[in-house]
């Protein structure tokens, strides 16, 4: 009797996961993208934008939006060199139109012009730079981000009255340091639901 055939859930060593498990966890995780940190709508533009090197990941995504609504596209553009390279041209005046982008590509388009100038435009990004199979089905993607926004919220308060902090740990870790006169940032948490907000995914 033939296996399952197996495949890795990602190019770096990751652990290995048939075929079957694989798609059911890359639909969870991509299903968390659209509905819990995006938090889609039906009548929103919503473009996602991949790479050679992330297709499964885009794919799963675009499935996923697709069942919210029917204004997604799926755009795939060749892979930049390094972090902050700009799109083509084309990818950026795209970017520009829509409500909702989101970005799993090989390299980051957060500190991007493009970017900048969707997000001038309204639009929510979500980017996903260096994204992996294992990262997405295995990794942070499959935090719950709802709480963590929660638990951020719940520690932000306490810090911010706040002078002095210290760290321990059952490791050794023993750190002190002051945070008086500090900006406590409470939205690294995943969930990019307000025109013109920009975040990474996995995010925390």
């Amino acid at each position: 009797m033939a296996g399952k055939k197996s495949t890795s859930s990602g190019d770096d060593g990751g652990p290995k996961l048939d075929d079957e498990k694989l798609e059911k966890k890359l639909r969870a995780s991509a299903r968390t993208v659209v509905r819990t940190c995006m938090q889609m709508r039906s009548y929103e533009n919503t473009l996602i934008i991949t790479d050679p090197q992330t297709a499964q990941i885009g794919q799963a995504i675009y499935e996923q939006a697709s069942l919210i609504s029917e204004r997604v596209l799926l755009l795939m553009m060749s892979s930049s060199h390094q972090h902050g390279d700009e799109p083509p041209g084309a990818v950026s005046e795209l970017m520009r139109k829509q409500q909702v982008v989101i970005a799993p590509t090989k390299f980051s388009l957060t500190h991007t012009r493009a970017t900048r100038f969707a997000r001038n435009d309204g639009a929510r990004i979500a980017t996903l730079p260096g994204i992996t199979l294992d990262i997405f089905t295995e990794g942070g993607m499959t935090a719950d981000f709802d709480r963590l926004r929660e638990e951020i919220t719940r520690v932000g308060s306490n810090l911010k009255r706040r002078r002095e902090i210290k760290i321990t740990s059952e490791a050794g870790t023993d750190v002190e340091f002051e945070v008086e006169h500090r900006r406590w940032k409470l939205e690294d948490n995943g969930i990019c639901n307000r025109p013109s907000h920009v975040t990474n995914l996995p995010a925390g």
